[in-house]
């Protein structure tokens, strides 16, 4: 007993550590702990904080620049279309709105969707249906995209850093948007909700990094008709190294042996597959 109390002491202070560094202070708990306890029969102990925070970076810290949040809440204060007496009337007219898109150039992902959300969600709902209900893991700035997805659509996304999720619900509250919403949350506690679609855009290799051979397991028991799961075809840096047809090839032998439908949809730097499992 007394050698249990120690190996998770040890492990609350490396989660404490981690948690009051400057770059993972506002990461979910149960997220650091997760890691903590995965890596540490496979590192020495003087090594554990280094590779938790070298884990952690991967798999979340290499696509997000982080902002500074307090000049961003100063600025979406000041110039919100509450702020301003001109409420929008419809979601489409957010489009336009230059803050919304400052906001979704911060991560890779949105900074390239951007140009093509007018048509994004459109032609995913062609295959799927419009749906009443979206839920979204590891949604990071994509929330923000909620106004390309369409009126009387209600939105929940999950992520892992707080600060980025109460800022992200604060511009939902500046701009009057009363359907979506987003949460602290981990895809590995598997606390799903029933929903029409479930999106994974560019996450699945993520969560793959964690716990290898997880991806099938985890389509499987998401409550959802559609799950929509996208992978990159280029590297951050731009480059082409064959990422497309390696995706496409690899998720269709994922999937080989289900019940499901598929369908594929190419846009520019991703590909999409739309996973129908009824």
């Amino acid at each position: 007993m007394f050698l249990i109390i120690v190996f998770i002491d040890k492990f609350k202070k490396i989660v404490d550590r981690v948690l009051k560094s400057k770059k993972y202070r506002h990461i979910y708990r149960p997220t650091v702990e997760r890691i903590v306890a995965d890596l540490a029969g496979r590192y020495p102990d003087k090594d554990l904080e280094k590779n938790v925070k070298r884990k952690l970076h991967m798999v979340w810290g290499a696509y997000f620049k982080r902002p500074n949040f307090k000049k961003l809440v100063a600025k979406l204060k000041n110039q919100s279309p509450l702020k301003a007496g001109t409420k929008f009337k419809t979601l489409e007219s957010l489009h336009e709105d230059k803050f919304m898109k400052e906001l979704l150039e911060l991560q890779t992902s949105t900074k390239e969707r951007l140009p093509i959300y007018d048509d994004f969600y459109k032609k995913i709902f062609e295959v799927t249906g419009v749906p009443k209900k979206i839920i979204e893991y590891g949604c990071g700035v994509n929330a923000l995209s909620y106004p390309w997805m369409g009126e009387g659509i209600e939105y929940v996304g999950y992520d892992v850093d707080r600060e980025l999720i109460d800022f992200i619900n604060l511009v939902f509250d500046e701009y009057a948007i009363k359907s979506a919403r987003v949460e602290l949350g981990d895809v590995f506690e598997e606390k799903f909700d029933s929903a029409d679609i479930y999106l994974l855009l560019k996450v699945l290799v993520l969560f793959e990094r964690q716990q290898k051979n997880y991806s099938l397991d985890l389509l499987r028991k998401i409550p959802a008709k559609h799950i929509v799961v996208s992978f990159p075809t280029k590297s951050i840096s731009g480059k082409d190294r064959g990422m497309k047809g390696n995706y496409q090839r690899m998720f269709r032998e994922l999937i080989t042996g289900e019940p499901w439908q598929l369908e594929e949809l190419e846009f520019a730097n991703e590909i999409v597959f739309m996973v129908d499992k009824e």
